[in-house]
């Protein structure tokens, strides 16, 4: 589907549903990052985004968050010990 057709029909989609617009590649970066917090393999996210290499998914889409920071640290802490 021809890029500008795409992000139309988005738009529609949200507003039929009552739903704030948020950009197509927003809900994109959005979907990769919480299917990586919430532990699906990389190499299955990689997959549903399209990319032959999971590197682009893990450089361009995986972020650190501050939930991602508290459970390392709690990590960190519990083999402290």
């Amino acid at each position: 589907m021809e890029p500008r057709k795409a992000a139309k029909k988005w738009a529609e989609l949200l507003k039929s549903v009552g739903i704030i617009h948020i950009k197509l590649h927003g809900a994109r970066h959005t979907f990769a990052t919480v299917m990586l917090q919430k532990n699906v393999d990389t190499k299955v996210v990689s997959h549903y985004l399209g990319h032959t290499d999971i590197s682009t998914t893990q450089n361009i889409y995986q972020h650190v968050n501050t939930q991602m920071l508290v459970s390392t640290a709690d990590l960190i802490g519990e083999m402290a010990k």
